[in-house]
């Protein structure tokens, strides 16, 4: 059940963002019905989220619960967790903002639920496996400590690429929304830009790799030190994602009016 909850956890973060800033994109309202809505949609999806990770985590818990009704349930959590997203995504899509564009969008709110839903699982299998004296979650962080170390760092090096990829914009004649929102994360927003980038790098490269090298060399993969160390990288990820996005919606450059600057 605790790899339920992680991705409880970085699902609910999405959700979380859509809703606490709706009011950004001036066309969405949870009062409207889930047809005209696509804010409406994302609470709707989000709920049955949490009703399918309810139910999925007692049923583990459950010895006679039968295998394929837990099959079902998980089946329930992917399908609703990936549909919530999906309308977190098409709130801001709606927009035609170009830094709130579909493909920009998407793959920061996907590369987000998937590297947070790494680390908040290392960490949970982690604390099961020592805190709760679990044997198999003992075993299934030695066994596959390397792999979620390496995935850790796939994601996170993807993630970084993407957004630096905004800065090839600069180099473009014309001055684009893409543009304003490069020069804005070059200089009024060039601390928020600097400190999420450190704490990527660190947290989703610099200290999977240190994991990594301590599993390559034999050393115990589910230690105690190897908790503190998961605690400060899933910490330095969430925050990092956090100021993303902020960024998200700080940097975005509204449409240019006739007559008026843009923002």
């Amino acid at each position: 059940a605790w790899d339920v909850v992680s991705l409880g956890v970085c699902f609910f973060f999405q959700a979380e963002d859509g809703i606490r800033d709706y009011d950004v994109t001036g066309v969405q309202t949870c009062a409207l019905p889930i047809w005209h809505s696509w804010l409406s949609r994302e609470i709707l999806a989000f709920g049955l989220f949490a009703g399918a990770v309810i139910m999925f985590s007692a049923s583990s818990w459950v010895e006679w619960t039968p295998g394929w009704l837990n099959d079902g349930l998980g089946w329930c959590v992917a399908v609703t967790g990936t549909g919530g997203v999906f309308c977190s995504v098409m709130v801001y899509a709606f927009t035609r903002r170009e830094f709130w564009s579909f493909p920009q969008t998407a793959t920061k709110f996907v590369l987000t639920s998937a590297l947070l839903g790494i680390a908040a699982t290392w960490l949970c299998i982690l604390l099961l496996g020592v805190a709760g004296e679990s044997a198999s979650a003992h075993e299934l962080a030695t066994v596959a400590g390397d792999k979620l170390s390496q995935a850790l760092i796939a994601l996170a090096a993807a993630k970084l690429l993407f957004e630096l990829s905004l800065f090839r914009h600069l180099a473009a004649r014309r001055v684009t929304p893409l543009k304003r929102s490069a020069w804005l994360m070059l200089g009024r927003l060039s601390n928020h830009s600097l400190a999420r980038f450190a704490l990527g790098l660190l947290g989703g490269i610099c200290m999977p790799l240190f994991l990594l090298s301590r599993q390559l060399t034999g050393g115990d993969s589910a230690g105690v030190i190897d908790i503190v160390i998961v605690a400060m990288l899933f910490t330095a990820c969430l925050v990092g994602e956090l100021l993303e996005r902020y960024l998200f919606f700080a940097a975005c450059s509204a449409p240019r009016m006739p007559g008026l600057p843009s923002a």
